[in-house]
């Protein structure tokens, strides 16, 4: 059974939680050739995830979604679809958040919405991006939503990772202004930085 304590997300969600933080520290080391890099140290979800998004094991989406499910259900909330977060790299052999919210929908009974949301203008990755203001800059209008997928529903919102929150929260106001009931928020990790 994997292990992990909940971090509230603030945002303009209902309410919004992460089962865990990414890692537990990050320490820099200087390798063979004096290059800088990093000895880090992650939660059991966090290494889940790790695995799953940047080695394509496909073997960490089970525990994942157990442990989705699990937390979800103690959460109590009540939702009728769950909408993920547009992939930023479509390459990717396998896509995280469209898979693992494909198995927590599954196990909820309920649709995912893969067209509620689609991505209509490219975005850097937003981890290299610092400021805040140039995050949100870089996420306006860069989403389309459809409204007859979330008109009147209360839906949850699946990312795999929580940084800032920008993203969630242009999905969010996205899926709000095309009329979603609800929206309630979930990541299965969150950073170590608020910024």
């Amino acid at each position: 059974m994997v292990t992990f304590k909940p971090q509230r997300l603030p945002g303009p969600w209902a309410a919004g939680f992460a089962l865990d933080l990414h890692t537990i520290k990050s320490s820099p080391y200087a390798d063979e050739c004096g290059n800088p890099q990093f000895e880090t140290l992650r939660t059991e979800v966090g290494e889940l995830l790790y695995r799953l998004k940047y080695c394509s094991d496909a073997a960490a989406i089970m525990p994942l979604v157990e442990t989705a499910e699990r937390f979800i259900r103690d959460w109590g909330i009540r939702f009728s679809a769950v909408v993920s977060v547009p992939a930023t790299k479509r390459y990717r052999k396998i896509q995280p958040v469209a898979r693992l919210a494909a198995e927590v929908a599954r196990r909820f009974h309920v649709p995912v919405t893969r067209n509620a949301v689609r991505k209509v203008r490219e975005t850097p990755e937003l981890k290299t991006v610092t400021d805040r203001s140039e995050r949100m800059r870089l996420l306006d209008g860069a989403f389309e939503t459809n409204v007859d997928a979330v008109s009147g529903r209360s839906l949850l919102l699946i990312d795999d990772l929580y940084r800032s929150g920008a993203t969630l929260r242009a999905v969010t106001q996205s899926l709000v202004d095309a009329g979603a009931k609800t929206v309630y928020a979930f990541a299965f990790t969150r950073t170590r930085t608020k910024s």
